[in-house]
């Protein structure tokens, strides 16, 4: 059978998988291990078919039953599995499918960036049709406290890690709207948490205005931003970014939920 005649998936769903997904979805929001007749409130199955479906899991190492008073919980199989598709994940490569459809969307090229060494790197990118050769370099490494995308990268710091980097890289004038003081770093990426986005207007290249948005890990934490770059021409350039920034934020959610994140 070809994967395309999967159009109706309704009707290949197998029962009895379904059943224990339920029951395993039902365990891992339970507060507290749950006997079988507590699970049997919460689905609408037999209890012996509940029964079978718990002992075939507990056998398989999916739950973990507590022999004294027969309650059951989530088995360290699905630790291992989740584990396991982690560490074979790549970034660059889970990222491009959609930031092909972003480019596509937007008429715009798109960037992966990442933070190494407190400095910003490009590691991915997929050029629209109407690409310009300013910021098209993979690899390049631009500073993290006047780009968009590095402001989003450090955007979540503390205090301590901040001071830290501006001890590291200190915080050098590129152009005359760069941020030179540590006050107005911070307040700049205090906005940049509530609006889940950064917009840069000229602060590292004078020639630039650039918008990006976080992509979180399954733990929530900030690890590459998805970037867009627009050649200033004037302010209207400026209200275009903040327009792609709300594209940016869906495609980066994407993004963070196909790397496991699945929100606050």
């Amino acid at each position: 059978m070809k994967l395309d005649e999967f159009s109706e998936p309704e009707k290949y769903i197998v029962p009895a998988v379904k059943r224990a997904i339920e029951i395993l979805n039902l365990l891992e929001k339970a507060d507290a291990p749950m006997g079988l007749s507590e699970i049997a409130r919460h689905v609408d199955y037999p209890k012996s078919s509940i029964f079978r479906i718990l002992v075939t899991l507990e056998k398989y190492g999916f739950v973990e039953r507590n022999i004294g008073d027969n309650t059951f919980s989530l088995g360290i199989r699905l630790s291992q599995l989740g584990i396991s598709k982690l560490n074979k994940m790549n970034l660059g490569y889970d990222s491009y499918k959609y930031m092909e459809e972003l480019a596509k969307k937007t008429g715009e090229s798109v960037y992966l960036a990442v933070l190494n060494n407190y400095r910003v790197v490009l590691i991915q990118r997929v050029d629209s049709p109407s690409m310009w050769s300013l910021v098209t370099k993979l690899g390049l490494r631009s500073p993290v406290h006047c780009t968009a995308s590095g402001q989003v990268l450090i955007s979540e710091f503390s205090d301590d890690e901040l001071r830290e980097l501006v001890k590291k890289v200190g915080l050098k004038k590129y152009t005359e709207k760069t941020i030179t003081r540590f006050s107005e770093l911070k307040q700049r990426l205090k906005k940049v948490r509530e609006q889940g986005f950064s917009v840069v207007d000229r602060e590292y290249n004078p020639e630039l205005v650039a918008v990006a948005a976080p992509i979180r890990n399954t733990w929530g934490k900030i690890i590459a931003a998805l970037l867009i770059t627009l050649q200033y021409q004037g302010s209207k350039t400026v209200a275009k970014a903040y327009e792609l920034a709300e594209d940016l934020k869906v495609y980066a959610d994407k993004i963070s939920r196909r790397l496991g994140y699945v929100g606050k």
